[in-house]
């Protein structure tokens, strides 16, 4: 009966330890992202036609167990609000622990901005005659519109995501995105990640998957002009999917 006791306790006293060692081991992992520290005697404005690099000048990511992971350091996003914009940052550490910062500048409205010509004024008739005088009408040319060739490229950056995806080697998640040329009207929203249509892995979540999108590149909806944005996504085990761009005219 004295050795089921004992047996009993040292049962327990193995299910305790056990149970501290896995609590230890979870408590351990890093499961926190880098900071994202910016110095704020840099950059201080933004203005129409800034680029990434500018808006990435005095920007530095620090990690606790890697130390400096500032070249994982990318702008996903510029939201343009009132006379202010609304820049994120994201950073990564070697484990894919991913943080977010915003950063407010304020917008220069003199930098880049269009100065309108002084109109040239109409020169006074030299003579009556030369007033009484009018001009040959010009004879007007019919255009016919020349037909969009937007669906066209659209099946064919869509076949060659298709083509890019099955290079891919075996483990590495695959990301698809549900167009590849738009146009939007100046001033409107822009919701860059509506765009992405599926992410799929042998291992993780599609949920897990989206929180790990990289996004290279940015959209100004306040300035007419073609923007092209590099969509890619790392999985757990540290594989890359395929890179997908999306083709933005804002007009």
């Amino acid at each position: 009966m004295k050795k089921t006791k004992l047996g009993a306790g040292l049962l327990v006293i193995i299910t305790v330890a056990a149970t501290a060692a896995a609590g230890a081991a979870y408590i351990s992992r890093d499961r926190e992202g880098p900071a994202i520290i910016f110095d704020e005697s840099t950059q201080t404005s933004y203005y129409s036609g800034i680029t990434e690099e500018e808006l990435l000048g005095g920007v530095r990511a620090e990690d606790s167990r890697d130390g400096d992971v500032t070249d994982s350091l990318m702008v996903e996003k510029v939201n343009e609000l009132g006379s202010q914009a609304v820049v994120t940052y994201v950073a990564m550490d070697s484990r894919y622990n991913v943080t977010k910062e915003e950063r407010i500048l304020e917008i220069d409205g003199g930098s880049g901005a269009e100065v309108s010509p002084t109109p040239t004024p109409t020169p006074e008739p030299e003579n009556e005659e030369t007033a009484a005088t009018p001009e040959t009408p010009t004879q007007a040319v019919t255009v016919t519109p020349t037909p969009t060739e937007d669906a066209s490229e659209e099946s064919q950056r869509t076949a060659q995501m298709e083509a890019n995806i099955a290079a891919l080697p075996a483990g590495s998640p695959a990301l698809r995105l549900s167009q590849h040329v738009l146009s939007i009207s100046a001033g409107s929203e822009f919701n860059q990640l509506a765009y992405v249509d599926s992410i799929t892995d042998d291992v993780d979540t599609s949920d897990l998957l989206f929180t790990q999108i990289q996004i290279v590149g940015t959209v100004d909806t306040a300035t007419p002009g073609t923007y092209s944005l590099t969509y890619y996504v790392y999985d757990s085990d540290g594989n890359i999917s395929n890179e997908d761009v999306l083709e933005v005219t804002v007009v």
